[in-house]
């Protein structure tokens, strides 16, 4: 049974990670982990949005509709 944090919780450590040794961070900016954390005491990684393939694909058949409809 998973236990779900309440705002009452004490925060929790997870992990710990040596900076100074890491060139790469995931698909964090390792510059910008550094400076939340100087500044907040803390750094967010949400995960990134995935793209729409759909909607993608609609606004270039549109682009290539608008393109054949001037052609013509």
């Amino acid at each position: 049974r998973q236990r779900q944090m309440c705002i009452r919780d004490r925060p929790e450590l997870v992990t710990v990670l040596n900076l100074a040794t890491k060139d790469k961070l995931g698909f964090a900016d390792l510059t910008k982990v550094k400076e939340s954390l100087a500044e907040q005491g803390y750094y967010l990684q949400i995960t990134p949005k995935e793209e729409d393939l759909l909607k993608s694909h609609v606004a270039s058949m549109k682009v290539a509709n608008q393109k054949n409809a001037e052609e013509s």
